[in-house]
């Protein structure tokens, strides 16, 4: 039986790093706990009262891995298409932006466009102050990260 929870804890981390590309430290993650989930059933099989404590646990370990592991990476996304084209210049209050054109040819895009400066330093914790102009033309051909 505790092999075969073993087994199944195994199989199922894998196949869901393999679904969603998880981070070294995912696979990290799930290989403490794999062994740890098998050293204290081992040293728990002979005590009953402690098997159920060991279970609960190993069952808890399951499912907080498979939590931290099916969360996607992540990541930020390409305008434009698969083969985006520059499209015009055009300027704004804070300087000259380029975006792309979508493979239909029917959108300009121009996607990253920061509203406002960040929110690091003095400015944390206060409203959002203007961005900052740019000199360089600010190439606008991809979105912005996913918030968490």
């Amino acid at each position: 039986m505790h092999f075969a929870l073993l087994l199944v804890t195994i199989a199922a981390g894998a196949i869901l790093g393999w679904l969603n590309h998880s981070p070294w430290w995912g696979w990290m993650l799930l290989a403490i706990i794999v062994v740890s989930s098998g050293v204290i059933l081992h040293s728990l099989r002979r005590r009953k009262a402690l098997l159920k404590v060991g279970v609960w646990l190993a069952s808890t370990a399951l499912v907080c891995t498979t939590a931290v592991v099916a969360y996607p990476p992540a990541s930020t996304r390409t305008a434009g298409g698969d083969h985006p084209i520059p499209s015009r210049t055009v300027q704004t209050t804070e300087g000259s932006v380029r975006g792309v054109v979508n493979d239909a040819r029917t959108v300009e895009i121009f996607a990253g466009i920061p509203y406002a400066q960040p929110p690091v330093g003095d400015l944390r914790w206060h409203a959002p102050k203007p961005p900052r102009p740019h000199v360089d033309i600010l190439v606008a051909d991809r979105f912005s990260a996913v918030p968490v």
